[in-house]
């Protein structure tokens, strides 16, 4: 008999699953799991434990904490792809993997049968292997929910948010035009600011995030380089010129750390050139 599943979703990928990851038990948790006759049934960012004990199910389930006797389940993400600090909405500089906790987190789902898990943030130990989060599963919880009716525990990662600037650099190929930054639902973006850089090259900076996007794998909003140009026959009268249809969107590459207003700020800065 099925007694959880806990699943595993990030918001980075458009399936939802983190790449190159597996969910497995800790040591001391699989050695308990074996004892007492509980099998872990893995699957793509999700593991399954099923009983195969001779108790009955529901002797089994109300002497389950019990058996844990105050110690928790810790089930660990083991990730072997690159940038995961990056695309993950984490604090900046965290390097200790990431707690997630069943205690007083929200039920959803149908029925109440499903539990998103809680983000506990606590400063412990750099890791030094490959694992990058920790499900730590509290008994009296755990016994509370499954009595409860709760089936899945589900860990819902959020992907990070960064201010995009696109800094663009006419070199006098266009004249007499007013550059803007136009999203793929017609919304135009003034210049913010200039840049220089050392070897005196003048960038206008146009930022499209200012409230803050997410990173994505495969991005949906696309964004285009247009001038709007004076005809010269009145003040209302200029046409829009498409410059570039589809300009380069930020990925774990453009990813920098800036200080604004006293704060540091993720950014995803891209250079375009005229």
């Amino acid at each position: 008999m099925e007694i959880l599943e806990l699943q595993l979703h990030h918001a980075y990928f458009p399936d939802g699953l983190l790449k190159y990851a597996s969910l497995v038990p800790s040591k001391s948790t699989l050695d308990f799991l074996n004892r007492y006759r509980v099998f872990v049934k893995s699957g793509d960012n999700k593991v399954v434990l099923v009983y195969i004990g001779t108790l009955s199910f529901d002797l089994f389930l109300s002497e389950f904490s019990n058996l844990m006797k105050g110690r928790p389940l810790v089930f660990e993400v083991k990730y072997q792809g690159s940038g995961f600090t990056v695309f993950t909405d984490i604090p900046l500089g965290v390097l200790e993997p990431l707690n997630f906790s069943n205690a007083k987190s929200s039920i959803n789902g149908f029925s109440g049968k499903e539990k998103e898990l809680s983000f506990v943030y606590e400063k412990g130990p750099v890791a030094f292997d490959d694992t990058i989060l920790k499900i730590v599963i509290d008994p009296e919880y755990l016994r509370d929910d499954l009595l409860g009716g709760v089936k899945v525990y589900t860990l819902n990662i959020n992907s990070r948010k960064t201010l995009w600037t696109y800094n663009v650099l006419n070199k006098g190929k266009i004249r007499n035009s007013n550059l803007k930054i136009r999203s793929h639902k017609g919304k135009l973006f003034d210049q913010r600011s200039g840049l220089i850089t050392k070897n005196g090259e003048e960038f206008k900076v146009f930022e499209v995030g200012v409230v803050e996007m997410r990173l994505t794998y495969d991005l949906k909003d696309k964004f285009s380089l247009v001038a709007l140009m004076n005809t010269g026959e009145g003040k209302s009268t200029s046409i829009t010129k498409n410059l570039i249809s589809e300009l380069g969107s930020p990925n774990i590459d453009d990813f920098v750390v800036k200080e604004i207003d006293g704060e540091k700020q993720a950014c995803s800065d891209m250079f375009v050139y005229l």
